[in-house]
């Protein structure tokens, strides 16, 4: 199971971890945009068996791309070692024992993360104080709401979530977003339901582009004996309510830099 820590807030792992461990289900967290997050006292990426870190030049801290695997389980090391390097084993004479890939980092992109890594928890305080700053002046304003940080986590911040209760506002958020980016700095909708689970002429194509990064895997919205889009998943109330939520999803994209 992989576990995602969206915008740099750690997921509740606590029942999560309770759920799996148990049935010797493996979990993996996606800490790509959480780094240095924390939960109930410890960094995110070390609860699962394994913790995936992205080091792309978005996130907090960077190398230029590619990432890190922290490995939480002794009997997946070597495995993850070499699976990093097309599946080939130097101790058993250059041979391929299984398909992998070409994830090797250059030793001057590795030369760099460790630099950023020491950076790290001096950028990710700078964040904090910058979230902290934006809620308590955002929280005045009738009909924006907030995030709220569950007890026992630290968010890192990758971006800065929230939401817009459009009646109460008396605008669309649409609205709301143009007139905010007229006054600067860097602003997105928040838009992350399929498009397959909406109408209209790009519904093919959306359905097209799913299967093929997905292949044979399923989401949701895919029959399980069709290639199209599922009408009783496209309408069940699920997706109806991920397409309201995120109508009025906003983000706030920054740097530690950039504070309010």
């Amino acid at each position: 199971m992989i576990v995602v820590h969206l915008f740099g807030r750690p997921a509740d792992l606590g029942p999560i971890v309770d759920l799996l461990r148990p049935k010797g289900i493996a979990l993996i967290e996606d800490c790509a945009q959480a780094h240095f997050a924390e939960y109930r006292g410890k960094k995110i990426g070390t609860f699962g068996d394994l913790g995936c870190f992205s080091l792309q030049q978005s996130k907090q801290i960077t190398c230029g791309d590619g990432g890190l695997t922290l490995v939480n389980r002794e009997d997946l090391i070597e495995r993850a070692s070499l699976f990093i390097d097309k599946g080939r084993s130097r101790k058993a004479g250059r041979v391929h024992l299984f398909l992998g890939a070409n994830y090797r980092m250059t030793e001057l992109q590795g030369t760099v993360a460790r630099a950023q890594l020491a950076k790290g928890p001096g950028l990710i305080a700078a964040r904090r104080n910058a979230a902290t700053s934006l809620s308590e002046r955002l929280r005045k304003l009738p009909g924006i709401i907030v995030p709220q940080d569950p007890a026992g986590t630290n968010p890192s911040w990758w971006l800065y979530n929230f939401l817009i209760d459009e009646p109460r506002v008396g605008v669309s958020a649409g609205h709301f977003l143009r007139r905010i980016g007229n006054g600067g700095g860097a602003r997105d909708a928040a838009v992350p339901a399929a498009p397959a689970v909406r109408g209209g002429r790009d519904r093919a194509s959306a359905t097209r582009s799913v299967r093929a990064a997905f292949r044979t895997a399923l989401l949701p919205t895919t029959c399980r004996r069709r290639s199209k889009i599922c009408p009783a998943c496209r309408n069940s109330s699920a997706a109806r309510s991920s397409s309201r939520g995120t109508a009025a999803s906003r983000l706030a994209t920054w740097t530690e830099s950039r504070t309010p």
